[in-house]
């Protein structure tokens, strides 16, 4: 399984690590792909280098995207042509989308959660004007999973790793 975490400047950190490390424990290949640049800063200030770009980024050759938030991270990453062409092509493809935070603000953009279960952080609920916006942490609806934020971190994504893998993967 190949799965890309798409991240822009000002990305929430422990989504982007929390996600990261816990499916790379679960034996999935995961890399980091920036919207614009490979040089990336987190909203709290934290310098990474992601591993490719997302314009790079074939859709038949992964398995899934994980999309976090952050602010400004989400507004960049709604706001890139790049990252909004790769989500609806792996969408037409039926490949896995997870989202948290403000995250699936870009999948609202991309027009992919019309009509589909959903959730976001917190007080950012009127921005997935077509989804049904459900209030708890996580919600799975087909192969879309979306979180509310930073504090379920960690149990997002041991949510992927069971629902891309097996109950018992995530549990050990």
């Amino acid at each position: 399984m190949k799965i890309a975490i798409l991240i822009a400047d000002g990305f929430e950190e422990i989504e982007v690590s929390a996600v990261f490390d816990v499916l790379k424990r679960a034996g999935i290949e995961v890399f980091t792909a920036g919207s614009q640049a490979y040089n990336l800063t987190g909203s709290r200030g934290l310098k990474i280098t992601t591993d490719v770009l997302v314009s790079e980024l074939k859709p038949e050759e992964l398995d899934g995207l994980v999309i976090p938030g952050g602010y400004p991270g989400y507004v960049n990453l709604k706001d890139s042509y790049a990252v909004v062409t790769l989500v609806k092509k792996m969408a037409v493809l039926n490949k896995h989308l997870a989202s948290i935070c403000a995250g699936p603000i870009v999948l609202e953009k991309a027009g992919v959660i019309k009509g589909k279960r959903a959730t976001c952080y917190p007080g950012m609920e009127s921005q997935l004007k077509t989804a049904v916006v459900i209030d708890e942490k996580i919600v799975v609806d087909g192969n879309i999973i979306t979180a509310q934020g930073p504090g379920v971190a960690i149990e997002f994504a041991l949510k992927l790793v069971e629902a891309w893998l097996d109950k018992e993967i995530a549990d050990r």
